[in-house]
């Protein structure tokens, strides 16, 4: 997976192509679940906060 790692010409293969997806989708879904509040968290109007 790491072969062509720093090697920019040409075209990524299928398989690297949805690793890296599969990747970046489990990245995303792990920090937007690590940003949301806590069950004890305060809820509060979003035009309240300042």
């Amino acid at each position: 997976m790491f072969r062509k790692y720093a090697e920019f010409g040409g075209r990524a293969t299928r398989a690297e192509f949805w690793w890296f997806t599969l990747f970046a989708a489990l990245v995303s879904r792990s920090c937007a679940g690590a940003s949301r509040p806590g069950p004890t968290a305060r809820r509060t109007n979003p035009l309240q906060v300042f």
